[in-house]
């Protein structure tokens, strides 16, 4: 399996063997006062292992890192009903600050709780 996506490209999972289109992400829903929908650039994508182990089985869950910071979380199990996002960075916290302050450029996971993302000013 990989997973493809890009600047106006929404991540698609492709079976490298037979090269069928095994999954595609649906974009977030629209912003609820422009009704325009969200810009999509996936800059860093990474498979997330449900356990601690060293050996990282087969997942159902995708991380991928935007050029708009925000980190998405997806279900990708072929059979999964929704397509979109089950858990996103929201563009700015309680406090009206970014979370994110500059696009994401890695992704990595430490354990099954937990994910370090790099920017492109070099923080984590």
């Amino acid at each position: 399996k990989i997973i493809i996506g890009g600047r106006e490209r929404a991540a698609t999972m492709l079976d490298v063997e037979s090269g069928k289109n095994l999954w595609k992400a649906k974009n977030l829903p629209p912003n609820p006062q422009t009704l325009l929908q969200q810009p999509i650039w996936a800059t860093a994508i990474q498979f997330l292992s449900k356990t601690d182990s060293q050996v990282h089985e087969s997942t159902d869950l995708l991380a991928i890192g935007t050029a708009y910071k925000q980190l998405q979380i997806y279900d990708i199990r072929t059979d999964a009903t929704q397509r979109r996002a089950v858990i996103y960075t929201p563009e700015w916290d309680s406090t009206k600050e970014n979370l994110l302050e500059h696009r994401v450029t890695s992704l990595c996971q430490l354990d099954s709780h937990r994910i370090v993302v790099g920017d492109s000013a070099g923080f984590m």
